[in-house]
């Protein structure tokens, strides 16, 4: 069987999907396995592009190809190109399960509830490319890409963008999303241009083409050139009351879209958003340069390129493709000719500075062969002074030594002194508590002092009484004998002149002592 025949004999259900790629209202993108791989499929991963059907209620194979053969019309007629995606097959198919299953959400609400599981999709099988140019650009956010990885990008997309004005294509959705990246080099990216839905193939080098009612501008209007807007916007509105009464009407024959300047500016933008990662150059085109159905702008309306890739020639080439006037716009192999010229010129400044830098290099080995001299000089001087710092620190840790050994030793009499401070201090509170103790007993002797003292004032004045009662005795020698005899007599006085005795006890010996001292 030839390769031929095996994929005309291609379905959905050939290919085991591995993961969704893309979706949006009109299908969906799965990166594919082919389940038998082989001729005509080698084993590798494919993208199987399946385009939804909602409208059509004849699901037969021939209508819906007819209905949806732009893609795989224009991809399946171009010769290869090695910026261009390679085709494989188109095929009309029943959805498989599968693929409805993958679909997100979003997209499912899209499905009629009757019969979307025996409505048929056109399915175009396709090489599968990892990462979109998108992503290759911004997945270091803070790492821009060098500046001749950037010439190269322009450069292959430039080529696939001259190949598709040769062959009279405009692809009508050129964006960052839509250019692929194959393989995982960082240093040399290879860009292949995909996504041919919206592109228009004309039969002549004047690239136009009737307007009539319902005719589509492409997927991306933010790419489109502003005299094609113009244009549009004017045979859609001639009719409408935005429209002079005076005016002549344009008859359907006069109302040609042509799309000669659109390639130039759509490639202009989109190096524009290489070159900045996804920023427009005209921000909110075309909305803010749209004055009554016309879209003009000027050059100083184009935004600066980032510094890293602010280029002079570059950025003065791409506000020369992106310019109002289609007049200024050069043609894409005139572009491409000069970002080649632009690589080589970088190229030759890195070799010149290379010759240039070896001469430098020179001078400089001379320098520091000098320097180098004048360091082992200097490293001799250093090591002495090593030397001589060593033996410094040599004395000093010994004299620390020392001093650990002597500070050792205060501790140590500090100790001492602290424990013989610790006993004084003991001392020190038993003689306080002695001395307090010896206080209160010096209080007690106060008190027993006063207490004798007074009983002895007493004592006199009884031994004054006494006596002064012993002078109306008689004798001394009766008073004698009634002390001897250990008799006291109490005398009451009756008058003034006689006083009566009575026999009484009375301690002998103090009144003796106060009788007979």
């Amino acid at each position: 069987m030839d390769e031929e025949t095996a994929l005309s004999k291609t379905g959905a259900t050939d290919f085991l999907i591995s993961h969704l790629l893309s979706a949006d209202q009109h299908g969906i993108v799965v990166a594919s396995y082919c389940r038998v791989a082989g001729h005509p499929f080698p084993s590798k991963l494919y993208a199987v592009k399946l385009i939804f059907n909602f409208t059509d209620d004849d699901y037969s194979s021939s209508v819906l190809s007819n209905h949806f053969e732009n893609e795989w019309l224009l991809l399946s007629s171009l010769p290869p190109h090695p910026q261009i995606i390679k085709y494989w097959c188109q095929f009309v198919s029943v959805i498989p399960m599968e693929f409805v299953e993958c679909c997100p959400q979003e997209v499912c609400k899209s499905f009629p509830k009757d019969k979307h599981f025996t409505r048929k999709g056109q399915f175009i099988v396709l090489d599968y490319h990892p990462q979109t140019l998108q992503e290759f650009l911004t997945k270091e956010e803070n790492k821009p890409v060098d500046f001749k990885i950037i010439l190269s990008i322009s450069s292959q997309i430039l080529s696939a963008a001259s190949y598709l004005e040769s062959n009279m294509i405009c692809h009508l959705d050129l964006k960052l999303a839509n250019c692929l990246v194959r393989g995982e080099e960082e240093d040399n990216p290879h860009i292949v241009l995909c996504d041919f839905g919206s592109a228009v193939q004309f039969s002549d080098s004047t690239m136009s083409t009737q307007w009539c009612h319902g005719l589509s501008l492409g997927g991306n209007r933010a790419h489109l050139c502003p005299e094609l807007l113009s244009q549009y916007y004017s045979y859609k509105t001639s009719t409408s009351r935005l429209q002079q009464p005076s005016a002549a009407p344009i008859s359907l024959a006069q109302r040609l879209l042509c799309y000669k300047g659109q390639p130039s500016f759509a490639v202009g933008v989109l190096l524009y958003e290489v070159g900045s990662c996804g920023e427009h150059p005209l921000p909110d085109y075309p909305l803010n340069y749209m004055k009554e159905g016309v879209v003009t702008y000027g050059e100083s309306d184009i935004a600066e390129l980032p510094g890293a890739y602010c280029h002079q020639q570059y950025f003065d080439l791409l506000k020369s493709l992106i310019a109002c006037d289609p007049k200024q716009r050069p043609n894409l192999e005139h572009t491409l000719d000069t970002i080649c010229k632009i690589k080589e010129d970088i190229e030759n400044q890195e070799i010149t500075g290379n010759l240039t830098g070896q001469e430098e290099l020179k001078k400089q080995l001379i320098r520091v062969t000098i320097e180098r001299d004048i360091a082992k000089s200097q490293s001799a001087t250093l090591e002495s002074e090593r030397d001589s710092a060593l033996e410094k620190i040599k004395a000093m840790a010994n004299q620390c030594e020392t001093a650990a050994t002597e500070l050792e030793q205060l501790a140590q009499q500090f100790k001492s002194m602290k424990e013989e401070l610790l006993a004084v201090k003991l001392e020190r509170d038993a003689a306080i508590q002695a001395s307090e103790e010896l206080f209160e007993a010096y209080e007690l002797l106060q008190k027993e002092l006063e207490l004798v003292s007074r009983e002895r004032d007493l004592a006199r004045d009884q031994v004054s009484k006494m006596r002064h009662l012993c002078s109306a005795v008689q004798t001394n020698e009766e008073i004698k004998e009634c002390i001897n005899c250990q008799t006291f007599y109490h005398v009451e006085e009756n008058t003034e002149d006689s006083c009566q005795w009575h026999p009484g006890k009375f301690l002998v010996s103090p009144i003796r002592n106060l009788l007979f001292t």
